[in-house]
């Protein structure tokens, strides 16, 4: 498989008391310009939310000109669905992008809403294989990674299905195994969302059972957990820019990932002109999404925008 080259810093999206580790597993992905990224999923792909939200993440952090196209459909499994079968959906909805990554999320459907079925996992393992190995001979040079399946809400209140997550992370294990024996970089999403989930419990109930208002799909605060967990596998940095300024001698200390000009004295102000290599995050700050998931999920430490002004005068 290809490998990406390297152009962003490590991510460490710092979920305060959530045990994130969604980490690529296997072989890292990293984005280049250029770049084309398809996500093949089922219905939580197909809700286009954290897909976009990753875009956003993506192109707002790095400048970076990456194509991002959804292929996620209602229903699917490894085997296919409403919308074709596996081989019909891999030739109409994947090959024609040329795609120099794909993102695969499967599973949810996969797990059939039971968990006393064995031959399920097994099923699961076959299809997904047959998968990958389409998609490895219709694109040999596109790098693939596989998502273990996002979780089923099991803590928030009482599941219609219980032990249905236990399922879920029992085929995310069979996608891990998959991505390692063919060297495919592997995201763990269920973690850092159940993460979330307990984390939100502890202080507002309500709120953490809108995290997934119906056990499966995510709603908008979800989403952007999953973004930013999966952003970190693609090894998305948190640094925006990071300026330091001397306003004794109106000097630039340091300056990363941002150009400083114009810098002078005025009065007893000093101004100065910069051009940042990258945006914060594309979020509304007075939104009631926004100020919950700071509770659950500090964005103010995945993102940094830093500035410091040193020998400024007394008062």
């Amino acid at each position: 498989m290809n490998r990406f080259k390297i152009t962003f810093t490590p991510l460490f999206f710092l979920l305060r008391g959530i045990n994130l580790q969604a980490q690529a597993l296997a072989p890292e992905v990293h984005l280049s310009s250029g770049d084309r990224v398809v996500t093949y999923g089922d219905s939580i792909t197909a809700q286009r939310l954290y897909t976009r939200f990753l875009e956003d993440t993506v192109v707002s952090r790095s400048g970076l000109h990456i194509e991002f196209h959804n292929a996620g459909v209602s229903g699917d499994t490894v085997a296919g669905g409403s919308a074709g079968t596996r081989a019909e959906r891999v030739r109409r909805d994947v090959l024609p992008l040329r795609p120099t990554l794909v993102i695969i999320m499967l599973g949810m459907n996969d797990g059939l809403y039971r968990i006393d079925h064995p031959e399920d996992i097994d099923a699961y393992r076959t299809g997904l294989s047959s998968l990958l190995d389409q998609l490895h001979t219709s694109l040999p040079a596109t790098t693939i990674m596989i998502i273990k399946p996002s979780p089923y809400d099991e803590v928030t209140r009482k599941p219609k299905i219980p032990g249905y997550n236990r399922r879920l992370q029992q085929l995310g294990a069979v996608a891990e195994t998959l991505a390692r024996d063919r060297h495919m970089p592997v995201c763990d999403l269920n973690t850092p969302m159940v993460g979330a989930l307990k984390k939100a419990q502890a202080f507002d109930p309500t709120f953490a059972a809108s995290l997934l208002p119906d056990h499966i799909h995510p709603s908008e605060a979800g989403h952007w957990i999953l973004a930013l967990a999966l952003a970190r596998c693609l090894g998305v940095g948190p640094l925006v820019s990071n300026t330091v300024l001397n306003a004794a001698d109106l000097r630039v200390v340091e300056s990363r990932r941002a150009t400083i000009s114009l810098l002078r004295r005025v009065d007893t102000s000093i101004f100065w002109t910069s051009l940042e290599e990258g945006l914060p995050l594309p979020l509304e700050l007075q939104s009631p999404v926004t100020e919950l998931l700071l509770r659950i999920a500090p964005l103010a430490e995945s993102e940094q925008e830093m500035l410091s002004i040193r020998s400024l005068p007394e008062g």
